[in-house]
């Protein structure tokens, strides 16, 4: 009999095939908290916690209590979320901005433009739903320059989160 946790399997997802490569046009389509299925909430998790805890290494609660009032951006392939990020309108995270956080590209699919993708379906969705008159992101320091070619500056001087380096940066919405 065994006694003890159940042994678990983590969900691999598949590498990339050639024609998962192509934008479809329902990916990253924004949805609410509600809209999601429990089990896509469940495979985002998955994700955000496969790549902001286990592998840089750093011990946080990801399940930050925020996700009910985000709108949800995510790239689906063969049953799995690939890309994602999640948009906070002005007032809900920052007084003065719309946020886009949790920025996160599966480790098998970087490398072919799938952030900086989600990153511009979350300006699209501000602009056109009207979420903030600026756009704040809390980027990783490493990430400034990818950033700062999107428009956004510098906000202030790094800071620790949770054992990682961040720094906050904003843009004017266009």
């Amino acid at each position: 009999m065994h006694h003890g946790p159940p042994e678990t399997t983590p969900m691999a997802v598949p590498a990339p095939r050639p024609e998962d490569l192509s934008p479809r046009a329902q990916d990253f389509a924004p949805r609410r908290w509600e809209e999601l299925e429990r089990d896509e909430a469940m495979a985002i998790f998955r994700l955000r916690s496969l790549v902001f805890v286990v592998e840089q290494e750093s011990i946080y609660l990801d399940l930050d209590g925020t996700d009910v009032q985000a709108w949800h951006l995510a790239c689906w392939r063969q049953g799995h979320p690939v890309a994602y990020c999640r948009v906070f309108a002005s007032g809900e995270m920052e007084p003065d901005a719309a946020v886009i956080s949790r920025v996160v590209t599966e480790p098998a699919w970087r490398g072919h433009g799938l952030a900086t993708r989600a990153m511009d379906h979350a300006l699209a969705l501000i602009r056109d739903e009207q979420l903030g008159p600026a756009v704040r992101v809390h980027a990783q320091e490493y990430l400034v320059p990818y950033y700062e070619r999107m428009g956004f500056c510098l906000d202030g001087t790094p800071y620790d989160w949770d054992g990682i380096l961040h720094v906050n940066m904003i843009r004017p919405q266009a």
